[in-house]
């Protein structure tokens, strides 16, 4: 996170949220975003939640998706974003449950011809 001033050339950005847990292993969310960096901004390729995962008796499912693909001036972003479903069972039933949001921002600061300056972050709602 923060501003990072990268070649072009394919990128991924990974914003992780733990929920934990005092008697288990904790819960992880995570998305990924796939990007490329050049001359006409940003690109978007793919997201994923890879690496998501909860042990009994927690459960944590979720998707993601491309909110803005493209950013191709300076001061323009693209966004991404996770949506997850938390719940804690007992006895078969759950006995708590949450829902979740992660929100990715890359935005274009300063495209130079072989590199660019980008301001990346995230939110967990």
């Amino acid at each position: 996170m923060g501003r990072p001033t990268v070649k072009h050339g394919a990128r991924v950005f990974s914003a992780h949220y733990t929920i934990d847990h005092t008697m288990y292993p904790n819960t992880h969310m995570y998305l990924r975003t796939w990007y490329n960096v050049g001359d006409i901004g940003i690109k978007v390729t793919s997201t994923s939640k890879a690496g998501t995962e909860a042990w009994y008796p927690n459960t944590i499912s979720g998707s993601t998706k491309t909110v803005d693909r493209y950013a191709q001036k300076d001061g323009y972003d693209v966004n991404t974003q996770g949506d997850y479903h938390y719940s804690m069972f007992a006895k078969g039933s759950p006995i708590r449950s949450k829902y979740y949001t992660i929100y990715n921002t890359i935005k274009l600061v300063d495209n130079h011809s072989s590199s660019a300056e980008l301001f990346i972050h995230y939110e967990v709602y």
